[in-house]
């Protein structure tokens, strides 16, 4: 990855930010393992690509954002989804998450 910015303070902030964009993701993981305990889907399994997608959608695309009243179904809707596409079992893993 090659760094854009010209200053030690830039260079920061654009290691920083990939960062956080990932705690923030698996942090929605959480959530939607949480949420959806009654599928005993377990946050190690959940398909973090998907999820990622999942927030990368309506990024640029005014019309996919809810409006206000709506916020709280689409944000339902949106852990549903990340809980329900799981990754499959690698038998051949040697060490557990």
């Amino acid at each position: 990855m090659v760094l854009r910015s010209k200053t030690p303070d830039g260079a920061q902030q654009e290691v920083w930010a990939p960062l956080c964009a990932y705690h923030a993701i698996r942090e929605l993981i959480c959530a939607a393992a949480e949420t959806y305990r009654m599928t005993k889907t377990d946050a190690a399994r959940i398909s973090f690509v998907n999820a990622a997608d999942v927030v990368r959608g309506p990024i640029g695309d005014p019309a996919a954002f809810f409006p206000h009243n709506n916020f709280d179904k689409a944000v339902g809707a949106a852990l549903a989804f990340i809980a329900s596409v799981t990754t499959r079992e690698r038998p051949g893993k040697s060490s557990s998450r």
